[in-house]
């Protein structure tokens, strides 16, 4: 079974030493776009200003797969 990594930036890169053994790259997409909502959910949740975070996909090699990313944007008006 192929292992992925999920290197987190959230202001600083965190690389994911550990990995994670997952059947393929979509699950792996999958995986890092629910790490994404859960580390921005926990950011909203100390300081509700407008974030970014990025989950970067590596299968070992040190070319990402992909790339997740997910952003809080709130309107003028907030």
């Amino acid at each position: 079974m192929p292992q992925f990594h999920f290197d987190a930036e959230n202001g600083v890169i965190t690389p994911d030493e550990d990995g994670m053994d997952l059947l393929n790259a979509k699950l792996a997409r999958l995986e890092a776009a629910r790490a994404a909502a859960e580390m921005l959910r926990h950011r909203t949740l100390q300081n509700a200003e407008p974030a970014g975070v990025f989950i970067i996909v590596r299968d070992g090699n040190p070319e990402p797969l992909c790339v997740v990313t997910v952003r809080l944007k709130l309107a003028a008006n907030c």
